[in-house]
């Protein structure tokens, strides 16, 4: 099936799901109840070890985590096991009381898409009454309806879910208050997706299976640095043939354990509710999953180029200096992110601290409107940090304080984080919940800054990083862990919904530091945290990114080089070999891989540097900044098609290619449909391996072919003294680039569609844009302007052989070529352009 075939259905797939939106969101249920059983676990005997007679710790490992659907046979056995009467006296009762379980229920609902629901509960069938913690992170739920695919039945207390064949089995409910929990066997071995957690582990491999998953969102510490730690409830298993996704569909801290066999679902509080998704491929399931939680809009142009970011830049003066020292190293630059320095800094546990005053510091930063646009004529654009924190002796804190937007105790009185004070001062945090006061502070302080011309919005801090454990959340005074992990999409709502309200012709951008489903289609983005600079935090990004995507986020960066230099401590010397080695590295792999390009560190000292003609082999990160200009035409193109079809920007190796060496490679992975890479992170890396699956792949550079039976293989690192990660392209791949340059590779039959706008408008959401559908197949190119008048002007086509003629619309025209690669000026065109090589 060709791309566009493909494209239509999942836009038709799409289109259907939002039009159901408005249908009632609760379907029909048909219940399944289970009688309970008996089993007395391990854990449950270890606790008796000190009153249990020696005997009876023998004997009763006969019965250890043997589970009983029936009452008669297990007191049988249980009898048999006590030995004695006079044992059976004592102990029969209070063992058969304590290995009860009162059994549960299997709540069924099917909707239209193919989407089941189970929804996990005891007896009474009851389900979570409070409104916000029961609703669903789908945005997109579609209706109820009797047609599915699926098959469920009670198997010996199971509910076994099939489709042609059994995909899982959901075990052993147990029902409590509020926790709730579930076994999951399912003979899947490769489980990707739930977000982001870092792990040690050898080898970059994303990978969930043998992981616990705790869904808590939160900053956790990893390799000297501090890694986010952000659930998206949805996990991919990939079981042979028949593959299938699990939402598990609650709000509350959870738990996806696989490291136990079988596996167990917990959640903390809420609804135990596991959405079933099944599809032909991985890929499939992605596609239905992100037309359910929201497409991602097309961020600003300039989010594609490089960001100069650093903690921090003390005024105008100083970023004007990092500025025009890159500019005249020949770098291309997009913008610039300002971190706390631009409200007027911090003062450590000070109620007096600026912390979330969200307005400039004129002294250091004057005229930033004039600023702005100056920056803005130079190509520049600006990102400004906030966080939901606000000192307490601000004027903004009262502001708040009478809007009710704070945090609050269970009086309505706002509460301080910590009386004490924290880091960044002392005070209390906004409440997203509260949305009226979200809308009255986005149009009191965040909306001039809009207005101004700022970009985007980092929202830092997010996960929430400290919360006063008797914070409550308007409107109904919910607890922390009802809201900690909505707590980001919450904040990214309000500034959606501020755009939609104030400047709808504007485009939201946030590079969020926490999230959850749904960011995506706010016009969020994540990075990874507060990382550690070191070659073990650079190589466990590109797993990670890869769950990321799989969760949804398309666009997942990092701080290139780490935040936390001193994580290089545990390499002996000086560190200065090593920590400009590791920037090329990862500035190499963020040109490749992330959105924006943003080198980012802690540099209170004013001793470090980030940007990438300061510190790392300057020649290198040149010529892969330049690689990624070059490419934006391309990069560009596939956020459109992540709009419209929901197709990844950086998909995972095994999204487009069915091939058992693809799975969970985190290093290697597509640029688009188009393009393969692999990122390198290690100390005196010469080389780089990668696997390509089946087929003829194209070296970007060498313009050669590589004809592959799905097998690894080993490239210089560097070449003409740069280091440049390897870069192939698919047959029949097709890839637009600045200045008018088509290149295409090989001749396998294929389609790409190329896209432009404006850069800065919503007005590509309501048809304004530029379109070309461009096709290969076999010696013939064909190029149609579907609207607008973008229009390429030189076409390079790298084929497997030679070719001695080119033609344009029938017509031989001169053509340039070296060895197999053919260069050729393409002419102006009304509606259709045809090429053809012999």
């Amino acid at each position: 099936m060709t791309q566009r075939r493909m494209a239509m259905q999942w836009i038709k797939f799409l289109l259907v799901a939002i039009l159901l939106a408005a249908a009632p969101a609760r379907a029909a249920t048909t219940w399944l109840d289970t009688a309970g059983g008996y089993e007395l676990t391990g854990a449950q005997l270890f606790a008796l070890r000190s009153e249990l007679p020696p005997e009876l710790s023998d004997s009763l490992k006969t019965l250890r985590n043997k589970t009983f659907a029936d009452e008669a046979a297990f007191r049988s056995a249980l009898a048999e096991a006590l030995l004695t009467d006079d044992l059976r006296a004592a102990w029969l009762e209070r063992l058969v009381a304590l290995a009860s379980s009162g059994g549960g229920a299997f709540g069924i609902e099917t909707r239209e898409g193919d989407l089941l629901t189970i929804t996990v509960t005891g007896p009474d069938h009851a389900t979570d009454s409070v409104p916000f913690t029961a609703q669903t992170w789908l945005t997109h739920l579609p209706a109820e309806t009797a047609d599915t695919s699926f098959t469920t039945a009670l198997d010996g207390g199971c509910l076994s879910v099939s489709r042609e064949v059994t995909l899982f089995r959901l075990c052993e409910p147990a029902i409590g208050d509020p926790a709730k929990s579930i076994v999951l066997e399912t003979e899947a071995t490769h489980i990707v997706g739930l977000g982001q957690q870092f792990q040690v582990q050898e080898s970059p491999k994303a990978e969930r299976n043998g992981v616990l998953r705790e869904g808590t969102n939160m900053m956790v510490g990893f390799n000297g640095g501090a890694n986010g730690n952000t659930l998206f409830p949805i996990a991919y298993f990939d079981l042979p043939g028949h593959p299938f996704a699990l939402i598990l569909d609650n709000r509350y801290p959870q738990e996806w354990d696989f490291t136990a066999t079988p596996a167990q679902l917990r959640v903390k509080g809420g609804d135990l509710r596991v959405r079933v998704i099944a599809g032909d491929s991985l890929a499939d399931i992605r596609r239905k999953y992100m037309a359910l939680s929201g497409h991602p809009p097309v961020p600003p142009k300039s989010m594609f180029g490089l960001w100069l970011s650093e903690y921090g830049f003390e005024n105008w003066a100083e970023l004007d200096g990092k500025i025009d020292s890159l500019r005249a190293a020949g770098f291309p630059l997009s913008g610039a992110v300002l971190d706390l320095y631009w409200f007027g800094g911090i003062r450590e546990n000070s109620s007096q601290s600026r912390m979330g005053s969200l307005s400039w510091d004129r002294e250091r930063f004057p005229d930033p409107q004039g600023k702005i646009a100056a920056y803005a004529r130079d190509g520049i654009s600006l990102m400004l940090i906030e966080e939901s924190y606000i000192s307490s002796g601000l004027p903004e804190y009262e502001t708040l304080t009478a809007l009710r937007g704070l945090a609050h105790d269970a009086k309505g009185q706002p509460l301080v984080t910590n009386p004490a004070g924290n880091w960044w001062g002392r005070g209390g945090m906004v409440d997203w919940l509260a949305t009226d006061a979200a809308a009255a502070w986005h149009d009191l302080r965040r909306q001039p800054l809009i207005d101004m011309g700022v970009a985007g919005h980092w929202t830092d801090l997010g996960e929430p990083e400290m919360v006063n454990p008797g914070f409550r959340y308007s409107p109904d005074d919910l607890a922390d862990a009802q809201v900690r992990n909505s707590y980001n999409v919450l904040w990214a709502q309000s500034i959606y919904d501020g755009y939609r309200r104030n400047a709808p012709d504007r485009r939201p951008f946030i590079m969020s530091r926490s999230g959850g489903m749904g960011l995506q289609a706010l016009g969020g983005a994540m990075w990874s945290a507060d990382t550690g600079g070191d070659f073990k935090s650079l190589r466990e990004q590109m797993p990670q990114q890869q769950h990321m995507m799989w969760s949804g986020i398309d666009y997942y960066g990092s701080d290139v080089g780490g935040f936390h230099r001193s994580a290089m401590g545990i390499y002996p010397g000086t560190h200065a070999d090593l920590t400009d080695e590791l920037y090329t590295q990862w500035f190499a792999y963020s040109a490749m891989f992330e959105v924006p390009v943003r080198p980012h560190t802690e540099n209170l000292c004013n001793c470090k540097e980030t940007a990438p003609d300061r510190i790392g082999h300057v020649p290198s990160n040149l010529a892969n900044i330049e690689l990624r200009y070059a490419l934006a035409p391309y990069y560009y193109s596939l956020a459109h098609r992540a709009w419209r079809e929901g197709e990844p920007v950086f998909p995972s190796l095994d999204y487009y290619y069915d091939d058992a060496e693809a799975k969970g490679a985190g290093d290697i992975k597509m640029v688009g449909s188009e393009l393969l890479s692999v990122g390198v992170a290690g100390a005196g890396a010469t080389e780089a391996r990668l696997y390509l699956p089946a087929g003829n792949w194209y070296d970007w550079r060498a313009q050669s072919v590589f004809i592959s039976s799905g097998e690894y293989l080993t490239r210089p690192l560097y070449a003409d003294d740069l280091l440049q990660l390897p870069l192939f392209a698919r047959d029949g791949g097709i890839v637009p680039m600045a200045d008018g340059v088509l290149r295409v590779f090989g001749s396998a039959a294929n389609s790409f569609d190329w896209y432009d706008d404006d850069g800065i408008s919503t007005a590509y959401q309501r048809g304004a844009y530029d379109h070309l559908a461009i096709a290969v197949d076999g010696g013939r190119l064909t190029v149609t302007r579907e609207q607008g008048d973008l229009a390429p002007r030189t076409l390079v086509w790298t084929r497997a052989t030679p070719i001695t003629e080119v033609r344009i619309d029938g017509n031989a025209v001169p053509f340039s070529q070296e060895r197999s690669t053919v260069a050729v000026a393409l002419p102006p065109f009304d509606s259709n352009l045809v090429v053809e090589v012999r």
